[in-house]
């Protein structure tokens, strides 16, 4: 049975609420010097809330982080570029399902994660380098 259109819209505005709601407390939770709760607690939420995978990384990033949404997309460009992928239109459109997909093994999440690590607005870390005596 399809749903009237009233409750595909009701549908939809609680999802968007949710979502939002969730980006309030990450928000928080980052300001309040919690954030190493967050993104543990963002793919929790997304495993129990599938209106979860619908939010756009950018997002997540900027709520957490406090990137713009430029500094966002270069984070999921660097990911993209790590993982062999493009997005099929631009890097603000991939969503928290994207990163999450089952598919990929925790490719993209890791590879969005030491983006995120590498940015030297949010922790500047760096590799060793190589040791040619190793």
């Amino acid at each position: 049975m399809v749903p009237s259109p009233v409750t595909a819209h009701q549908g939809l505005r609680e999802a968007t609420i949710r979502r939002a709601a969730l980006l309030a407390e990450l928000k928080q939770l980052a300001d309040t010097g919690r954030g190493i709760e967050c993104i543990p607690l963002l793919v929790d939420r997304a495993d129990r809330d599938k209106a979860i995978l619908a939010l756009h990384v950018w997002q997540a990033d900027q709520a957490i982080f406090g990137s713009s949404h430029a500094r966002a997309c270069k984070h999921l460009a660097q990911t993209c570029d790590w993982c062999g992928t493009r997005p099929k239109h631009s890097y603000g459109t991939l969503t928290v399902g994207w990163l999450l997909d089952a598919r990929t093994n925790g490719a993209r999440l890791l590879a969005w994660l030491t983006a995120l690590a590498a940015d030297p607005m949010i922790a500047a870390w760096a590799p060793d380098p190589p040791d040619p005596y190793r």
